[in-house]
């Protein structure tokens, strides 16, 4: 979802420099966010307080970074042009789906806020074989 469909750069920039602020840290610039956003909550971690994931705050700095942003996460915008090409694969009665390591209950969030274009689409069922569209997250992958 980030970097394709929502520009969340922004949501997780402000997120980010919170617990930086609260930790009396220095905050970081909105270009180093963007360039790694896309890589999840733990390469924001490791950026914002030079960690790596094995270090023993990680976690827990991880898990804190996902709350601030869930209380903001639907005010992402998408990215121009993707409702035009939502209502295209819809006309054309195409299949698409979303993949995405963003957890299920962000991506339930986001998904039910966006309902509008996104079209509730449902996760993916592997015993269905005539699926329109379907979200398929690192839940997903990992029991697949």
């Amino acid at each position: 979802m980030d970097g394709t469909i929502l520009d969340t750069a922004k949501e997780f920039h402000v997120s980010l420099n919170f617990l930086l602020q609260q930790k009396k840290l220095i905050e970081k610039e909105f270009s180093s966010v963007r360039q790694i956003v896309s890589e999840g909550a733990g390469a924001l971690i490791s950026l914002g307080f030079s960690i790596s994931d094995n270090h023993a705050n990680f976690e827990s700095l991880r898990k804190e970074l996902i709350e601030e942003y869930e209380k903001i996460c639907t005010d992402s915008v998408t990215f121009g042009g993707f409702e035009e090409l939502i209502k295209f694969i819809k006309d054309n009665n195409k299949k698409w789906g979303i993949v995405t390591n963003k957890p299920k209950f962000l991506t339930d969030k986001i998904s039910n806020f966006y309902i509008s274009f996104l079209i509730k689409v449902p996760y993916l069922d592997l015993n269905r074989k005539n699926r329109k569209s379907c979200v398929i997250n690192r839940l997903v992958c990992r029991k697949a």
